[in-house]
């Protein structure tokens, strides 16, 4: 009888397969933007709506299968990865609604955040706050927390409703009248609460900006803490800048009635030089030539200095428009706070310096951003604290890049550095509670409400949160 029950058991699966229908891919592999992970999921599923999604997570609760959700795979760490099942969200990619008199939209989670800016300038409503690029879709960049710049807080912070399931299978809305208790936690998620469906955010009306390029020096920069001044004056700052050339390119970003006002020059130089020769340069050339490569960087930044244009707000603030194809590069980021941000940056430039004497190939622009503090989003690293975001990247075949990254998160560890959770890092549990204390265990313990059989986990999460 039990052997007769057990060749039964495939036409019962069969029979009961919830996910029939939907399409997918089996034994398939994916690998993140920046080529640092792969993962090989035992089935890929590409589901339409939300009713697609809760009978994969069903089947995957029923059958005991892991699940994790991937957009554009921006991550550089294994964040996204599973063996189990993977939800590409490319069709989910709708917008549910805009409400024009209360300024909100509400996505699906799949909307790349370039086409959501575009339509919502269309109705006339902008987004406060933008990452530097674009690319990402919506919800994953949400759960990273992307920050952006300026006096704004981070991206999350305007999150005002979610639909999720969860890892019991349940389907809840989450506002400030239902599940209230979970809405902060779920503005910078790490994928770990379960399956974001949708996501409402808070506009403002359409904005312009007028924006300026100017270049100064390291030491102009750190010496006096000048950089709070510029922190300070303006609504939107940031500037990049590498370790071995004394020349810096400051951004400024701040609000304008006056019309949009744009230099063809200006357009040309950002097209062509910003987004093809510079990405092109660094990440295609800079192991052949870096010592040509951090000369030209120099002369590059005098380049790319322009007067003041206006545009509108969203087209401005993610500058970086084509990203590369990118093969061998990697980037950690790290926040601090910001009034530690001159003593740790001349920590850094001396190390930088160090790796330099030692005849390794070091090439990669750092980009220095200053952000709000948050009260709104309890797992972004700018939580509780004005910050300094320092992102450095290095090309992977540099032969002691994670040596390199190592003794970077040492200095920063120094000035009680969060690193970005959707790049290298070598984050542990006890490095977790120790940086977010409160934060942290609020997250652990929604986290054993919403999914406590771990289906949303993986080996980052277990390493992050156990």
């Amino acid at each position: 009888m039990r052997k007769f029950l057990f060749l039964l058991v495939p036409f019962f699966i069969q029979a009961n397969n919830l996910t029939k229908g939907i399409p997918f891919l089996e034994n398939s592999s994916f690998t993140n933007w920046a080529h640092t992970h792969e993962c090989h999921p035992a089935k890929t599923f590409y589901p339409k709506n939300r009713e697609d999604v809760q009978k994969i997570i069903t089947e995957a609760i029923e059958r005991n299968i892991p699940v994790k959700a991937v957009g554009s795979g921006h991550s550089m760490n294994n964040l996204w990865c599973t063996t189990g099942y993977f939800i590409k969200t490319d069709l989910l990619n709708d917008i549910i609604s805009i409400d024009k008199k209360n300024m909100t939209v509400t996505a699906q989670c799949g909307i790349k955040m370039k086409y959501l800016f575009r339509i919502l300038a269309k109705k006339g409503l902008a987004f406060t706050n933008q990452g530097m690029m674009a690319e990402q879709s919506i919800v994953g960049a949400l759960a990273t927390g992307t920050h952006g710049t300026g006096q704004t807080g981070v991206l999350s912070d305007y999150v005002i409703g979610a639909e999720l399931i969860d890892g019991n299978g349940n389907f809840l809305r989450i506002n400030k009248d239902e599940n209230a208790e979970l809405l902060p936690l779920i503005r910078v998620n790490l994928g770990a609460l379960g399956f974001i469906y949708s996501i409402t955010l808070q506009c403002e009306p359409l904005f312009r900006l007028k924006h300026k390029k100017i270049t100064s020096s390291w030491d102009k920069m750190l010496e006096g803490k000048k950089y709070l001044e510029w922190y300070h004056k303006h609504d939107y700052f940031m500037f990049l800048g590498h370790p071995l050339t004394d020349t810096i390119l400051i951004y400024t970003y701040d609000r304008t009635t006056k019309p949009v006002k744009k230099r063809w020059k200006v357009q040309l130089k950002e097209k062509l030089l910003m987004n093809k020769v510079m990405n092109y340069l660094q990440i295609k050339m800079a192991h052949w030539l870096p010592g040509v490569t951090n000369e030209f960087l120099d002369r590059f930044f005098h380049m790319m200095e322009h007067k003041s244009i206006r545009d509108y707000s969203y087209k401005l603030l993610s500058p970086l428009k084509s990203p590369p194809e990118i093969e061998d590069y990697i980037e950690e980021e790290i926040a601090i706070p910001i009034e530690h941000f001159d003593s740790a940056m001349r920590e850094f430039l001396a190390l930088y310096k160090k790796y330099e004497d030692r005849d390794f190939e070091l090439f990669g622009v750092i980009s220095c951003r200053f952000v709000k503090g948050t009260k709104e989003s309890p797992l972004a690293p700018a939580y509780g604290r004005d910050s300094a975001y320092i992102s450095i990247n290095s090309m992977r075949h540099f032969a002691a890049y994670e040596s390199f990254f190592k003794d970077f998160e040492a200095i920063m560890t120094k000035y009680d550095g969060r690193p970005h959770w959707g790049k290298f890092n070598h984050l542990d549990q006890a490095q977790v509670l120790q940086l977010y204390g409160q934060q942290a265990i609020d997250f652990n313990t929604a986290r054993a409400k919403l999914d406590p059989n771990h289906l949303f986990g993986n080996e980052y999460l277990q390493d992050l949160f156990g």
